[in-house]
């Protein structure tokens, strides 16, 4: 697994390392712009390296086209010269145009040098699956969380925000947009599902359900038993979409996956694991 000292990449380890040996270089072991030299033979590779950030991609385009695609464009091949199948995480890659649940089929529009870096590295994905047979499956990950992200990320900041006794109001950029939050668990589970699969596949992974950020602040003081008032900046980001959910029929349908961890139980977790550092 390359990524392994990411948040995602920390919770794959965490939750197989029971199940599956894993090896997880970190950005220090292994530079994912460089051809990968691992040594050890492998059946497997979840491909979780790369930049991320959708405002910091703004700034930094250059930086995320070459992480985020040759880094994948090296992961597959690595998987053609020693014969093994891939995983790759990507993310919302749907642009402003959709509304209501959207599934695979709908055409990707990136709008961000983000979603653009995944979209493109989806293309190689494909491309190396259809001409050289291998086995990938790519894996859209809507707006993951969990114990252990960074509070540059929504859900943790809100959190960090409810729990500092000292600050008397949670503060947020925007409280309208809603955004389809899937527990970090539920995304392990659902790499563990599709993991090998022969062919090239393309899922979604979230939950179906969206919620604004006022709502998701609201539930996070309720959670955390505390009373203070919402401030918002009241400023949206470039490109802004309006209303996220994940038509996640597809991977249900194939596999038999399904989220177990709903929004409330995921932040109680989240309040509860900031309660032990």
């Amino acid at each position: 697994m390359t990524g392994g000292d990411g948040f995602v990449g920390r919770a794959i380890k965490e939750f197989l390392a029971d199940q599956w040996e894993v090896t997880a270089p970190g950005r220090r072991e292994l530079d994912v712009t460089s051809r990968f030299g691992i040594a050890g033979r492998f059946d497997h590779v979840l491909h979780a390296a790369g930049l991320s950030g959708v405002m910091e991609s703004w700034q930094r385009i250059s930086d995320f086209l070459t992480v985020n695609v040759c880094g994948t464009a090296n992961a597959l091949e690595y998987c053609r010269e020693h014969g093994c199948s891939m995983t790759f995480l990507s993310s919302y890659v749907y642009g402003t145009g959709p509304t209501g649940p959207v599934s695979e089929s709908c055409t990707p529009a990136p709008n961000s040098p983000y979603s653009l870096s995944k979209h493109l590295a989806e293309q190689c994905c494909e491309f190396h699956s259809r001409n050289f047979g291998i086995p990938v499956t790519v894996l859209r990950v809507f707006n993951v969380y969990g114990p252990g992200q960074s509070q540059r990320f929504l859900i943790p900041s809100v959190i960090a925000q409810a729990l500092d006794a000292e600050r008397g109001f949670v503060e947020v950029q925007d409280l309208t947009p809603r955004r389809d939050y899937v527990f970090v668990s539920d995304v392990v589970s659902a790499f563990a599902s599709t993991a090998g699969r022969p062919g090239f596949h393309l899922y979604n992974v979230g939950t179906g359900v969206s919620h604004s950020v006022s709502e998701l602040v609201r539930l996070v003081l309720r959670q955390a038993g505390v009373e203070k008032m919402i401030r918002s900046q009241e400023t949206s980001r470039m490109n802004e979409v309006a209303d996220v959910r994940a038509d996640i029929s597809a991977l249900r349908n194939d596999v038999g996956w399904r989220p177990e961890i709903t929004l409330e139980a995921g932040i109680a977790l989240m309040i509860e694991s900031f309660g032990k550092r």
